[in-house]
């Protein structure tokens, strides 16, 4: 009988001992896969809120150029008006162009 138990115990030995180490190398993959899982997400989502604030900034942008064009348009208008000369659009565009190439 004590040859049985001898056996036993030291059959059933390696497997614990192996089953430990299998669950803790697979818990130390499992962290560190998390850990990499959670980095790629983070990244992910740290460049699409980058990608939506360059559309937010460009479309800011073009509405405040609109804005400023409206009232540069105005401007030109005012000034040939203190003149008594009423421009057309195409004279008003050939000015904003000509400042654009020039200046």
């Amino acid at each position: 009988m004590n040859t049985f138990k001898f056996l036993c115990k030291n059959s059933f030995k390696g497997v614990a001992k192996s089953n430990m180490i299998n669950y803790q190398t697979m818990r130390l993959f499992s962290d560190n896969f998390s850990k990499r899982e959670k980095a790629e997400e983070k990244n992910y989502v740290n460049q699409q809120e980058r990608d939506l604030l360059k559309k937010l900034c460009k479309k800011l942008k073009a509405e405040q150029n609109a804005d400023h064009e409206v009232e540069e348009v105005v401007e030109l208008k005012k000034i040939f008006g203190n003149h008594n000369i009423t421009p057309s659009e195409q004279l008003i565009n050939d000015i904003r162009t000509w400042r654009d190439e020039h200046h």
